[in-house]
């Protein structure tokens, strides 16, 4: 059994498929470790085969698999778009990969929040604190009220050792937020076409009876 691979296709153009050896189990759509020439690159495995064009001899295997890679589904509508849009293989399957794969710039950013870990044991805690911790009091009736929010946010508004007490004591409790930062795109919605007097004629004169017209004059 042979794997066909696209080598390289996150900074590449080159379509050709190369064939290697399969010394372990690969499945379609992993990125796998590949010696290509003097170097080792990174490929898709788009599919498999039991014949080679290569002299066996000369064929590689293929050294490793990586973290990366598509589902095999992912790879089946790649060489969809290839054949009815006539663009590369490899083009086709860079819109599948991850943008760090691709090489690109990773538009997500990651943030602390924190949140209550029990709103109703939160509640009793704040019930007996002393009057002294009316900041941990107020931290506790800020987040029964917005869920969750930044650490820097809170440290900022309420003390960082506050709500480093608070998570001590089981009240608080951190997490990770991915944000994402890609643009906005606003969507323009069409407006209303008005018709002229001439072309409300037309419209209308076609609505009485189905049929093929020819219709003269600019469109505007």
């Amino acid at each position: 059994m042979f794997a066909k691979v696209i080598v390289d296709i996150a900074s590449s153009s080159v379509d050709k498929v190369f064939d290697y050896l399969c010394p372990f189990d690969v499945q379609i759509g992993a990125e796998v470790l590949v010696p290509f020439g003097n170097r080792k690159m990174s490929g898709i495995v788009i599919e498999f085969s039991n014949i080679t064009n290569v002299a066996e001899e000369k064929l590689r295997p293929i050294e490793k698999i990586l973290n990366g890679g598509i589902s095999e589904s992912a790879v089946k509508v790649a060489k969809f778009i290839s054949q009815k849009y006539y663009v590369g293989l490899s083009d086709a399957l860079r819109l599948f990969l991850p943008r760090k794969i691709r090489g690109e710039k990773d538009n997500s950013k990651s943030q602390i929040v924190v949140c209550l870990k029990n709103e109703e044991e939160a509640k009793t805690y704040a019930s007996i604190l002393p009057k002294r911790s009316q900041r941990q009091r107020a931290l506790i009736e800020f987040l029964l009220k917005n869920v969750e929010s930044s650490l820097s946010e809170v440290s900022e508004k309420f003390g960082r050792n506050n709500a480093k007490t608070l998570e001590n004591a089981g009240v608080l409790v951190r997490k990770t937020a991915f944000l994402d930062r890609s643009p906005e795109i606003e969507i323009i919605k069409n407006k209303p076409v008005m018709l002229t007097e001439t072309q409300q004629n037309v419209v209308l004169e076609i609505n009485k009876k189905s049929g093929t017209y020819l219709i003269h004059g600019v469109t505007g």
